[in-house]
């Protein structure tokens, strides 16, 4: 009754009014809690990024970890170890492969073979004691050296002895600079 004694332009407020009302509701009630929705959904969205790119931050250091891990290893591996109890031969064998490799001629002879490196020390470890003479040329010698050095058996060079090779000396050495070496070596188990 009350719509039925308005004039036109009072229905018009009055439905206007009554949209406004119903479109206020709707934002009150569906919209708003919507956004809420939303805007609480983006912030866990962030915090799961977030935690993946921490992860995958971690994931990245644990990789280089192990690479890290992997070069120490193979470091470790790498460094000289003792030679092990009656294999000698393994190590004469060594000596010839680096002779041959750096263009060197020699001759491997055993000496005192069960003498005590340190006795003081509270693990004494025997040691092999070789002397190699080597006949080539002074870079020759340096190169094996630098093998000698880098040998996977822990060893010790005690003395050198070079000499320059007279003319009728020089079979297999170099003419301009042929010499002979002599080196006592030890090699510990």
């Amino acid at each position: 009754m009350i719509a039925a004694d308005l004039t036109p332009k009072q229905k018009i407020y009055f439905s206007a009014g009554i949209f406004l009302a119903i479109l206020a509701l709707i934002i009150i009630l569906i919209i708003m809690p919507l956004i809420s929705q939303i805007k609480n959904d983006g912030a866990e969205l962030a915090q799961k990024k977030k935690t993946l790119e921490d992860f995958y931050k971690n994931y990245q250091a644990l990789e280089a970890a192990q690479k890290n891990y992997q070069t120490a290893q193979n470091e470790i591996y790498a460094l000289p170890a003792f030679l092990p109890d009656n294999n000698a031969l393994n190590f004469i064998m060594l000596m010839e492969k680096i002779a041959q490799a750096t263009g060197n001629s020699q001759s491997v002879s055993a000496e005192n073979n069960n003498q005590i490196a340190n006795p003081d020390a509270p693990t004494a470890k025997k040691s092999l004691n070789f002397q190699v003479s080597l006949n080539g040329n002074f870079p020759n010698l340096i190169k094996f050296l630098t093998y000698l050095e880098n040998a996977p058996y822990y060893n010790d060079i005690k003395s050198i002895q070079i000499q320059r090779l007279s003319e009728k000396n020089k079979d297999n050495a170099d003419a301009s600079g042929g010499i002979n070496a002599i080196l006592k070596i030890s090699v510990y188990q």
